[in-house]
């Protein structure tokens, strides 16, 4: 059962002792992997019938740590076709400015006639695209490090961008997006800069 008169900063979980009374069993959860710092310690009191419990806690907590990136990418299924336009939204959740530098030059393949001419439609996009292959991702032909010119862009509080692309790789497909809080003058400014994921989806 839980405990009140347990430590403040202690999740307590309660055992049975001697003479029917109840003891908190205590124990420590080291959270450096999900963002605190390296000395960081959250004191918890658990027992061991409780052990799937005091688990699924701390898979939730890094969960939500996870959940509170500044800027979201998304994409509107799960599933898409070949050549099937994608419109990827770059939503800015945050209280703050943000700037991503998008890739303008690019192209996306729209068809093939059949008759061995291919049409094609500028694609202008921010994030990189990664596909996984034997269990590892790798980034696929299109995306800010292939060629073109890239240029900076400020996404305000609360704004979405959105940008339509297509792809003919059939498997599985995520979208990655470095970005900074506040405004950045350079694509190449290592500082400072942070990145997010989209979910994964699939072509077939």
């Amino acid at each position: 059962m839980w405990h009140t008169d347990c430590n403040r900063r202690a999740l307590c979980f309660g055992r049975r002792g001697k003479g029917g009374r109840e003891e908190p069993l205590r124990a420590s959860v080291n959270l450096a992997r999900f963002g605190a710092g390296s000395n960081s310690r959250l004191p918890v009191s658990y027992t061991s019938a409780m052990g799937r419990t005091c688990r699924s806690v701390v898979f939730v907590t890094a969960v939500s740590i996870l959940s509170l990136a500044q800027v979201r990418v998304t994409v509107p299924s799960s599933h898409f076709k070949s050549h099937e336009r994608i419109v990827a939204k770059v939503e800015n959740v945050g209280k703050r400015a943000v700037s991503f530098c998008v890739e303008f030059g690019q192209s996306s393949v729209r068809a093939d006639s059949g008759a061995g001419e291919i049409e094609t439609e500028t694609t202008p996009i921010p994030f990189y695209v990664e596909r996984r292959a034997c269990h590892r991702w790798s980034v696929l032909l299109i995306g800010p490090d292939v060629g073109s010119t890239r240029f900076p862009v400020v996404l305000d509080p609360g704004k979405a961008y959105e940008f339509p692309f297509r792809l003919s790789a059939k498997e599985e497909i995520r979208l990655v997006l470095d970005y900074w809080v506040g405004e950045t003058e350079s694509c190449h400014d290592s500082k400072g800069k942070r990145t997010t994921r989209s979910a994964v989806f699939l072509i077939q």
